[in-house]
């Protein structure tokens, strides 16, 4: 299946700046629906760039709002740099994402949601990564990011009891994690979700880099998952190609205006997860063989209550095995690097 053809029938008219270049090292795609609000200041955080020397970059935004006016945002964008298209009839998120990719040019695609935000080292990081070849044999790289929480809110998901529980991660990593040494570039796979029972990748969003040729050589984001297709994806890519996470904090994530907090978002996120544990088991992953029952129950009292009233499923497990498989989880997770929960710094507030 070849995702990025599927919604061939449906066009994306170019309604704001130049037609895209074609010999632009990088090209920043923001996918986008209804949210002009907070789009206004992911584009401003790409505007306060700090302006790179040699690297050469566009900016195309997709709206899958077939009515979207730009004169919304009220905001002055260089049409040099800037194009928005809008496609003329709404073809969900992963077809969103996949038709980003090809309306891209750039040797490297870097994707940005429209509620996150980029830091203003953003683009001189990615430069020097490029212009020193350390993107060379690397197909996508996946910089670490902030997570905004809305301490004002008792949320266990992007609230104060989610902020207080990030920052005891925080300190549980570093006792863990005593004698290992950092990494500040490290491959990440299927293998290292499954050990530790955790969403290493998280989604293609702050500024995530592909290697074009190696994004559009994939099937693309697959719609078989409305919501969980990201997660599928790095899956299935970083089977046959080079996924790295980039231990420098390049952004802000947005949780609380997430898509994730939704209940038939989260039941997604589920059979994403079981989509890994299935994909695990035939990879003869042992973590995943010996705790498939509590790795069940796990994701699923993971999620709301809302979302697991969807979840049909009805999981058994000893409590015994199942703290057993909790602990050694825990331990798997903060030994690894791929753990990387981090809280905004006040000093950056006011790009939200």
């Amino acid at each position: 299946m070849n995702y990025f053809n599927y919604h061939d029938d449906v066009i994306s008219e170019r309604i704001y700046g130049r037609k895209v270049k074609c010999d632009v090292d990088l090209t920043i795609v923001i996918p986008t629906y209804k949210r002009s609000e907070y789009l206004r200041k992911t584009i401003e955080s790409i505007i306060n760039q700090k302006p790179p020397t040699n690297l050469s970059y566009q900016v195309v935004i997709v709206s899958n709002d077939p009515s979207f006016n730009p004169e919304l945002l009220k905001l002055e964008m260089p049409e040099s740099i800037f194009s928005i298209y809008r496609n003329t009839k709404n073809i969900g998120m992963a077809g969103n994402m996949n038709r980003c990719a090809c309306l891209a040019s750039g040797k490297y695609i870097a994707y940005l949601h429209d509620d996150d935000i980029l830091l203003d080292t953003y683009l001189i990081t990615i430069e020097d990564l490029i212009l020193s070849g350390t993107l060379d044999n690397i197909d996508c790289l996946i910089p670490n990011r902030y997570n905004y929480y809305d301490i004002g809110k008792k949320d266990r998901r992007y609230g104060k009891e989610a902020f207080v529980l990030a920052n005891l991660k925080i300190v549980l990593k570093y006792i863990c994690s005593i004698g290992i040494k950092k990494q500040i570039i490290q491959r990440v796979t299927m293998e290292d979700c499954a050990n530790t029972w955790f969403n290493c990748f998280y989604a293609p969003t702050c500024g995530t880099v592909f290697k074009r040729q190696s994004l559009m050589s994939s099937e693309g984001f697959p719609e078989k998952y409305p919501y969980a297709f990201d997660f599928v994806f790095f899956i299935k890519f970083s089977s046959n190609h080079n996924v790295v996470l980039y231990d420098k904090y390049l952004s802000v994530y947005r949780l609380t205006v997430s898509a994730s907090n939704r209940p038939e978002v989260q039941a997604d996120f589920y059979c994403g997860e079981m989509f890994l544990l299935e994909s695990a088991i035939k990879n003869n992953n042992l973590f995943a063989q010996k705790y498939q029952n509590e790795i069940k129950r796990f994701s699923k009292c993971h999620k709301s209550k809302e979302a697991q009233k969807i979840i049909s499923e009805k999981i058994e497990v000893k409590n015994f095995k199942y703290l057993i498989f909790m602990i050694k989880r825990t331990i798997n997770l903060m030994r690894k690097n791929t753990l990387r929960i981090k809280p905004t710094p006040k000093k950056y507030y006011k790009l939200l």
